[in-house]
């Protein structure tokens, strides 16, 4: 008896993490295309025409941002199909803009900022639920409502969504239940990793200072300043590998500074390029590409890096 309740808790928790993930990540699409339209002609469009603030964002990572420009070249995509939850959430909340957004808690309203956070919100009850593994058929219905009238509102007279959502509830389970359900939890486990790293991204920034604001304080004009971060950016993802912490130190990137980088969860590569910003924004040193060239060179034994590819980011930027 206790191994069949336990069963029914599962097929409940999955139902609604199917509901939240399938579901969310359906309204979060459409929203992105919707917006994209309505900003843009189509969506392909919406991607090039936000490419630069994209990639200066340190909250898109490198498998992302090749899925959105394949080869650093333009967007390809005409829809969103092939994005995952949390590149929809990324797209949404960086180029969709909404007049006095707020991401953080829903407000008392039904505007689509606020639906969306709310389809956040039930992301994090369903999966607090799921380490009780206790879940009754009233719970389930209940919950189940109030997230189907979330989505319904986000999505309003679109049959084909009804139609998932039916599905979703009602379909027969004929599936592996525990490797599914632990898919599922995953794929919402890292949906909800992904926007607590955001969190402490910004709570950096505030610490550290946004890099964009800083170098533009420096009367570099806009051509200037967009050389300037793609040139860092390219450092960072494609010649820098290892022992970055040793080049700060040559570069006088102040230690605190270097400590507050190294405790965050971004990439490697994030890191690397907020260090080197960071160099950049010295007004003390000496910040010539010259300069990084040159201690790039004489840290060779210790800081792994790519000599050729340091060679064509030269070339491709006019850096000397």
């Amino acid at each position: 008896m206790a191994t069949s309740t336990q069963n029914c808790d599962r097929i409940y928790i999955f139902r609604l993490f199917t509901l939240v993930l399938d579901g969310g990540s359906y309204v979060y699409r459409k929203v992105l295309e919707y917006r994209a339209c309505e900003k843009n002609k189509d969506l392909k469009t919406h991607l090039n025409n936000s490419k630069k603030e994209i990639q200066k964002s340190t909250r898109v990572n490198k498998q992302q941002l090749e899925k959105l420009f394949p080869n650093n070249g333009p967007a390809i995509a005409t829809t969103a199909d092939e994005f995952d939850i949390t590149l929809l959430a990324f797209l949404v909340q960086n180029t969709c803009k909404y007049p006095g957004e707020n991401w953080i808690k829903p407000e008392d309203d039904n505007s689509e900022v606020s639906n969306l956070v709310r389809v956040r919100e039930f992301r994090n009850d369903i999966l607090h639920s799921a380490k009780t593994e206790r879940f009754d058929e009233e719970e389930f219905l209940k919950l189940w409502n109030d997230i189907e009238k979330v989505l319904l509102r986000l999505r309003p007279n679109d049959q084909n969504l009804v139609d998932k959502i039916k599905a979703w509830q009602t379909e027969p389970f004929d599936k592996d239940l525990e490797s599914e359900y632990q898919k599922l939890k995953l794929q919402l486990e890292k949906w909800e990793e992904w926007e607590d790293v955001q969190e402490r991204v910004k709570k950096l920034e505030t610490k550290v200072e946004k890099v964009e604001d800083l170098l533009m304080i420096r009367d570099i004009d806009d051509q200037a300043f967009d050389i300037k971060i793609g040139a860092l950016r390219d450092i960072a993802r494609d010649v820098i590998a290892t022992h970055w912490e040793i080049l700060a130190t040559d570069l006088n990137v102040p230690q605190v500074k270097v400590t507050q980088i190294r405790a965050t969860a971004m990439e490697e590569e994030e890191k690397i390029f907020r260090m080197l910003c960071i160099w950049q924004c010295n007004a003390d040193g000496n910040t010539s590409f010259e300069a990084l060239f040159k201690a790039l060179k004489e840290n060779a034994s210790t800081v792994i890096f790519d000599e050729h590819k340091l060679k064509d980011i030269e070339k491709k930027y006019q850096l000397v």
